[in-house]
């Protein structure tokens, strides 16, 4: 899992024109990324656990999100914008992936 996050962490900032990370950085980024996602699933089971059941929900997501001061409106807003951009770097060409072995150097 953590080299998912780490990869997640090096396209981020490769998407907002980060040539170069200090390896201390990135691991840093990646720490945040990594407890944000702890917290954020630990209260969606928080809410599926209050309310009685065992797999989570949409419902419990959204929830969970809004405890955390992102709201749904600001979340689509952000797939529609930011979101989309990144999704550009998803795509392995070539040069991203020479891109992304310079920033982890």
């Amino acid at each position: 899992m953590d080299g998912i996050l780490e990869s997640s962490t090096y396209r981020t900032l490769h998407a907002h024109n980060f040539s170069r990370s200090s390896s201390q950085a990135s691991l840093v980024l990646t720490d945040l990324l990594s407890r944000y996602l702890s917290l954020l699933t630990s209260s969606c089971a928080k809410y599926a656990q209050h309310a009685g059941r065992l797999n989570l929900t949409v419902k419990d997501a959204l929830s969970a999100l809004d405890e955390m001061g992102v709201n749904v409106d600001e979340l689509s807003a952000y797939c529609r914008s930011e979101g989309r951009e990144l999704g550009r770097y998803a795509v392995q060409t070539a040069r991203r992936l020479e891109d992304l072995k310079e920033i982890k150097g």
